[in-house]
């Protein structure tokens, strides 16, 4: 009578992305000094500015122009924002849509037509708000340049709990960014064909 045997099956692709997760916690973990005050995403790259929290220069505010070609993971966050830009922008009021879930409208053909490419936090603490800044599509062709006014975090902005976890999410994408955090780098393999003198035939 032959034993049974219980098999784990190990997930590879899971591990892989605990593995990256936990990878990445550890480079935004990196930039716990810092608080990111404004981002902007162009040509693949971010330009970012933070201020200094504790130690020499406290209170400094630094700017960064980004050399690295961000992750998929920061457009990603940052796609998350188009539908706060077309809300605010009275989009679906416009065309008569009533939203009862902003989660339920990130693919929305009018959201389409909405682009951010950066935001700016302006105040602290109950005055703290986001500005965001981005683009629309326009009938003639095109796009053409869009500003928020400043969200307060505690004002009436109805979808502003899920506006501020997108902030939240694309702030780490921020400091897992400027810690090296970047879109991964493709590396020609090296193929060993051997010594030439072996390959050649000998009369």
């Amino acid at each position: 009578m032959s034993k049974s045997q219980n098999t784990i099956v190990v997930d590879e692709t899971t591990l892989d992305a605990a593995e990256e997760y936990s990878r990445k916690r550890s480079l935004i973990s990196k930039a716990e000094t810092v608080q990111i005050k404004k981002a902007t995403v162009q040509s693949d790259f971010c330009s970012y500015a933070y201020e200094l929290k504790e130690g020499i220069g406290s209170g400094d505010e630094i700017s960064r122009k980004g050399s690295s070609i961000i992750h998929p993971d920061m457009h990603k966050a940052l796609g998350m924002l188009d539908v706060h830009l077309a809300v605010i922008d009275d989009a679906f009021h416009h065309k008569g849509i009533e939203i009862s879930d902003i989660d339920e409208h990130h693919a929305d053909e009018i959201t389409a037509a909405y682009k951010v490419n950066g935001f700016s936090i302006t105040g602290t603490g109950e005055n703290e708000a986001v500005v965001l800044s981005g683009s629309k599509a326009i009938s003639i062709g095109g796009h053409i340049d869009i500003k928020t006014p400043r969200i307060e975090f505690n004002g009436n902005y109805h979808w502003v709990n899920e506006l501020r976890v997108s902030i939240d999410n694309m702030i780490d994408e921020v400091k897992a960014y400027m810690s090296g955090y970047i879109a991964p780098v493709a590396v020609q393999a090296e193929m060993d064909f051997g010594d030439d003198d072996e390959n050649n035939i000998q009369d």
